[in-house]
C-alpha cells in the first residue's frame, strides 16, 4: 500500500486517472486487474491490487513509458510504499 498525507489520499488516484495512466496500464498486454482501493479505517493509505497473466508481463509493464509518469506522480503525492507479492492459486 501507499501512504499519503491525510488530505492527499484521493488526489493521487485522481491525478493518475487524469493523466491517462490508469487506462494505459489496463490496456497493456497481460494485465488482468489493476485497481486502487481506499481502506475504510486509514485515511492516509491507498491499496493497489494488480494481477498479471505472468511475471514476465508484469516486468514488461514496469518498463512502459507511462510508468515514468506514474513514478513522477508518486514522488509528488506518496510518502512511502509497502509492497507484497501474493501468489493466488485457483
Amino acid at each position: 500500500y501507499d501512504r499519503t498525507a491525510d488530505e492527499e489520499f484521493t488526489s493521487f488516484v485522481d491525478a493518475v486517472k487524469e493523466a491517462g495512466i490508469l487506462e494505459a496500464i489496463r490496456q497493456e498486454t497481460g494485465c488482468k486487474r489493476y485497481e486502487y482501493f481506499y481502506p475504510a479505517e486509514k485515511v492516509d493509505a491507498i491499496l493497489l491490487v494488480e494481477e498479471w497473466e505472468s511475471e514476465a508481463h508484469q516486468k514488461v509493464h514496469m518498463t512502459q513509458p507511462h510508468m515514468a509518469d506514474l513514478m513522477r506522480l508518486k514522488a509528488e503525492y506518496i510518502l512511502s510504499t509497502t509492497a507484497e507479492t501474493l501468489h493466488v492459486q485457483r
